[in-house]
């Protein structure tokens, strides 16, 4: 298996994780409104705070996307 294929299927299983995280954040913490009340709230999702969620989400996403780039351009 061409290792581009590799990288592609991790990075789309990277934006899919980081999408779910994000809609489990909108879910969890509706009413927040800032990074403030994310990062001290008492509620948790898989024992992070909302902060945490937030900003591993969008490494995820971002992530996976430059491996979509990065795979795109191998396949060529």
């Amino acid at each position: 298996m061409p290792i581009y294929k590799i990288l592609l299927t991790v990075s789309y299983l990277l934006v899919i994780v980081g999408s779910g995280g994000m809609i489990a954040l909108g879910c969890k913490f509706p009413l927040v409104s800032s990074i403030w009340e994310l990062k001290y709230t008492s509620e948790k999702f898989i024992g992070l705070n909302g902060h945490q969620v937030w900003v591993y989400s969008w490494l995820a996403i971002l992530i996976g996307t430059a491996g979509q780039l990065l795979g795109m351009w191998c396949q060529t």
